[in-house]
């Protein structure tokens, strides 16, 4: 830094591979060199500050994730400094009639078909219609994230909620009472692309108890349809839910990491 307050080379690295946890890590680099203010190499210097907590706590929240939502600040700057963040903003929703002409163009059109358009979380509650019609024609629903955020070298940006049928790949969702009403019965358990479901870290209150398993977007999903959340027994819920759609090659869920087996597993 020279006297005219001026901020002439900057210089910011994080580097890391799988540790012996097998935490899942990632790696950000910059290097800028030129002059510019001490106001704006301090937004720099923050903005990178928030890649790194972005990292600890994509490693926080594998390991040990416990709270109640998700609690990332916005990091709309990220990408000029992150030159290799995949966007993952998924299929934006067109009319039936055009959807049908490109369902040959993209496989992730094909499985679950997003029911309406994308809507933030907030205007959930005005789409029960939209919501029903996708619970009971075993399709999927687009909600906007409110916070993007980076995780695994993707930008999400759209969060799809899909509600796929029991069968050979999902299977029935289980009650807290044992009984399965027609509205449940044929279903797997609704499935959501953001972090918080595929980390059980959000919670909802069952008969005084703080149960994980399902996350915000489904939970406001399912009270616009007068669908009884607090009916399913989400403790039951499989872990690999999202990791089966990125396999079933749905844009939203290729974000999601490779589940960590436990030592002796299986066996």
């Amino acid at each position: 830094m020279n006297n005219e307050g001026k901020v002439t080379n900057l210089t910011f690295s994080l580097s890391s591979g799988e540790s012996g946890e097998k935490k899942q890590c990632t790696k950000a680099e910059f290097d800028f060199k030129g002059s510019i203010s001490v106001d704006d190499a301090s937004k720099l210097v923050q903005n990178f500050r928030d890649v790194v907590s972005e990292f600890e706590e994509c490693q926080d929240v594998q390991m040990n994730d416990d709270g109640d939502d998700e609690s990332t600040e916005s990091d709309d700057d990220l990408p000029d400094l992150v030159d290799d963040i995949e966007p993952v903003i998924g299929i934006i929703p067109r009319e039936e009639d055009e959807q049908k002409e490109n369902d040959n163009e993209d496989p992730s059109v094909m499985r679950y078909p997003v029911r309406g358009n994308a809507m933030s979380l907030n205007n959930l509650r005005y789409n029960g219609n939209v919501v029903n019609e996708a619970w009971r024609t075993f399709s999927s629903i687009m909600v906007e994230s409110s916070q993007p955020r980076n995780m695994y070298g993707h930008r999400l940006t759209h969060y799809r909620i899909v509600f796929p049928p029991s069968g050979f790949t999902f299977n029935q969702l289980s009650l807290m009472n044992g009984d399965v009403p027609d509205i449940f019965q044929g279903h797997g358990y609704p499935v959501c692309s953001c972090p918080s479901y595929n980390y059980k870290s959000y919670k909802i209150t069952v008969n005084g108890i703080r149960v994980p398993g399902l996350c915000k977007h489904i939970d406001e999903a399912l009270a616009a349809a007068n669908i009884d959340a607090t009916a399913i027994n989400w403790l039951n819920r499989p872990d690999n839910l999202p990791f089966l759609l990125r396999g079933e090659e749905l844009n939203e869920y290729l974000w999601v990491p490779q589940p960590v087996i436990a030592p002796g597993a299986g066996r």
